[in-house]
Order: structure tokens, then sequence, then C-alpha cells
């Protein structure tokens, strides 16, 4: 079966040597407490890191288009590292409030049911059916296949319902990444303290 997953690119796959559209939950998170503590971020005045360089504008221009095959209609289907393996098939979506991992991909991960922590949060499917949650975790992301490349925890939502995709990053995760999708440039770009990154997303997939 490790043979089979290895050579099928729809799943993922362990890398060695690097860092080892549904709705969603109420923004901070689903407990009281965890609400209560977003308020406060949200009140309070945000300082600027001053690691960040100050020319870390995200801009997209015709020039992001010479690899896209236009014209088109394609979602953002993206490549990114989750608990080091490399993860195919992932929704970038900015209608979704939370970020999913599929349980089909969940135990492609390796990681054991125990370590789920119990989530009362409802999701509903685009025809506004509820789909079960079977808990949270929170799991190292990666992205970008060159250097400089972004780094997150973030928290997922695992649910068990059948999905052609291995995740959704939703807007929590691409505000901790700092990124800025387009589907139409079929790019996202995230802004690390050695500049932007990019990474490009995988029509192909996004039209299967």
């Amino acid at each position: 079966m490790e043979a089979r997953k290895r050579e099928n690119p729809e799943f993922p796959v362990r890398v060695e040597e690097r860092v080892r559209k549904v709705g969603g939950p109420a923004a901070g998170g689903t407990s009281s407490a965890a609400r209560r503590a977003y308020a406060r971020q949200v009140n309070s005045v945000h300082i600027p890191d001053k690691k960040l360089k100050a020319d870390n504008t995200i801009s997209f221009s015709d020039v992001d288009l010479n690899d896209v095959i236009l014209p088109h209609n394609e979602t953002l289907v993206i490549t990114m590292l989750i608990a080091n393996f490399e993860t195919p098939r992932i929704l970038v979506d900015n209608g979704s409030s939370a970020d999913i991992l599929y349980y089909h991909t969940f135990k492609q991960l390796g990681i054991k049911d125990d370590l789920l922590k119990p989530s009362s949060t409802e999701l509903y499917g685009f025809a506004g059916e509820i789909v079960k949650v079977v808990g949270s975790i929170e799991l190292p992301v990666l992205m970008g296949s060159a250097l400089p490349r972004a780094t997150a925890m973030v928290e997922f939502l695992v649910v068990n319902t059948p999905s052609v995709y291995n995740a959704i990053l939703g807007r929590p995760g691409q505000n901790l990444l700092k990124a800025i999708p387009l589907a139409y440039h079929q790019k996202m770009k995230f802004i690390t303290p050695r500049g932007l990154g990019k990474v490009k997303g995988d029509q192909i997939r996004s039209r299967e």
C-alpha cells in the first residue's frame, strides 16, 4: 500500500528532507474564550513587524500569466507541505472561514485519530447539507517550492465526506501565511521576512 501511495500523484507523499467550499466557524475559533481573545486582538492597535521589508507589495501583472493557459475558468488548486507530506489538490477558497482537511487525507498523513481535538463546529456543504466534523488538529504547513517559503501552524477541521480535494486553505490559513491568491493569474503570493514568495496553481488538476 505504501508503494502505491507514493506512485499515485493524488495522494500526499512524505518529504524527508524538508521542514519537519464549505462554511466555517465564527472568526476566532469555536470556544467563547477564543472568540473573546479574537475580539481583543481586533480592537488592539496593529504594530507592523519590523522584520518585514517595506517594499513587500503584492501585485499581479501580465507577467504572471506567461505560464497560464488562457482563457480559463479554473479555481486555484495548489500543492504544499502538510505535516511534512507534499500534498496536492489543495483548494484555495476565500469564501471558507475554516481550513479543511479531508479525512481520507488525514489518514494518509499517518496521524492517529486520538490526536484530534473535539469540535462542535457545524459546516455546510454546497447544497446546504450539514458536513460532519470529526475533530480539529493543528499541523505545520510549508508553502513554496523555492525560496523564499512561508511556514505556519494551521488549525484544520477534519471532515469525513467525499471530495476531489485533499484539503481547503481558507481565510484563516491564508492570513497566517500572509498570502494573497488570484485565481485568474493562477498564483498565490505571500510575504516573508526574506521577500515575496509565490506558488503556482495546478490548472490540470483544477480541471479534473
